[in-house]
């Protein structure tokens, strides 16, 4: 459950004199975004927030689809109406954060272990086809209705769930300890995560146009028999591949920077109801996937919700970005080079930086020396975009219609089925 998309506006986008000036006067600044200060959370959303956070940490040892089919009790049709509504309207900033949530992601080996066996991300054009079609289906699910037998949404959650069972229920008798090193990776992704430039006289590098629509069980590593994952193995985890743990992680990493760091993505002027809404829609999505509630990190209040999101971040994933798995560049580059061919706007070490300095406020000396003066500008640029997203409704039609224009094009090389193409009537 991995989300792509990105803001894709070029300067050409905005066409305004009032909006450019504006935009200049943000990329200039060298203020703050103006990210509210919340004050802490109450003592009874710390203590729910707490008890959730050790659930959480428990759920390693749990399976990560608890067979939920029928719609819950607690289901809000008024505030999946509205998350439908904020969804049209500011779906490529959302995104973005959600994609920008994976450098998060591929920090653990526990949620790179599926991506890395069925090597469906080591490649740009692999990792390219495969966020790509996740942010179809998350578009259809949040647009759609995945509770109601026939509609779309209802069958891509089918998919997208039986996808997570038959991979889980592989991988489970298989030992992932072999891969769990960067010398396991493909030659051209170990050292840095870009394909190999083509050779001299090699036509244009042949290499690069293998095949990246496999069908998803022929992208499945092939293993020997004998290859049964161990219940007993010094520092191997003998809990399921997909669990209640990451299945409520990935939950964060759509809904997490967007609840906690509104304003670092042009979202600060949505009020605390909207933000419920979209909590809301999380909450059902989740359900829907298989996420047991007592592991749901959405059902909440927002208060609650907010107190947890926040426990998660800084003691379960920032701390990981101190000693991120062996293959976390390599993942993160392919990733970004794969979609930086559709979106103009996605570069690596541009994102990198913006999340750790801007959004996460870490230590961020690596991440700095690693822009060129290119890259800092375009960083400039895109803190600029956020910082009068915040500011301007106006920009966000001409935001809209970049990464549209940009998204489809790039859905529409790889070939995707009607059933996900519809979406860009919608959107």
């Amino acid at each position: 459950m991995e989300v792509p998309d990105v803001v894709s506006s070029s300067p050409s986008s905005f066409s305004s004199l009032a909006t450019a000036w504006g935009l200049l006067r943000c990329i200039l600044s060298s203020c703050s975004s103006g990210e509210p200060r919340r004050a802490p959370p109450p003592p009874e959303a710390k203590m729910w927030a707490e008890l959730r956070f050790s659930r959480f940490l428990a759920g390693d040892s749990e399976d990560g689809d608890v067979n939920n089919e029928t719609p819950p009790d607690w289901l809000d049709t008024k505030k999946l109406a509205r998350a439908r509504e904020l969804h049209l309207q500011y779906w490529p900033l959302m995104n973005n954060a959600q994609v920008m949530s994976l450098f998060l992601s591929f920090a653990f080996f526990e949620n790179t272990k599926p991506l890395l066996y069925t090597g469906r991300s080591d490649t740009p054009p692999r990792a390219r086809r495969r966020y790509l079609e996740t942010a179809l289906h998350v578009h259809t699910w949040a647009l759609g209705d995945i509770w109601k037998p026939g509609d779309p949404a209802y069958r891509s959650a089918d998919i997208v769930r039986g996808m997570h069972r038959a991979v889980g229920s592989l991988l489970d008798a298989r030992d992932l300890s072999r891969i769990a090193h960067p010398g396991q990776l493909p030659p051209k992704v170990r050292t840095c995560g870009r394909a190999p430039a083509p050779e001299e006289g090699s036509g244009g590098g042949e290499a690069e146009e293998e095949s990246p629509v496999e069908e998803e069980e022929e992208s499945l590593v092939e293993v020997e028999e004998d290859e049964v994952r161990p219940s007993e193995r010094g520092g191997f985890c003998p809990g399921p591949v997909i669990s209640q743990r990451g299945m409520a992680a990935t939950q964060w990493f759509f809904v997490g920077l967007i609840v906690l760091h509104p304003d670092k993505f042009g979202l600060g002027h949505l009020s605390d109801d909207d933000l419920e809404s979209f909590v809301h829609l999380w909450r059902s999505i989740g359900h829907r996937l298989g996420v047991a509630e007592r592991h749901n990190l959405c059902a909440g209040s927002l208060e609650q919700v907010r107190a947890l999101m926040r426990l998660v971040e800084r003691q379960y994933l920032v701390p990981q970005l101190e000693r991120p798995q062996d293959d976390w560049e390599a993942m993160s580059l392919a990733l970004y080079d794969g979609l930086g061919e559709v979106f103009s706007m996605c570069r690596y070490s541009v994102w990198r930086y913006y999340l750790l300095h801007d959004v996460l406020e870490v230590e961020t000396a690596d991440a700095y020396r690693s822009l060129g003066w290119r890259d800092y500008w375009r960083y400039l640029f895109l803190r600029g975009i956020y910082r009068l997203a915040n500011q301007d409704q106006q920009i966000h039609a001409s935001i809209r219609s970049t990464a549209k224009e940009e998204f489809k094009k790039g859905a529409e090389a790889e070939n995707f089925s009607k059933q996900l193409m519809y979406v860009f009537d919608m959107i």
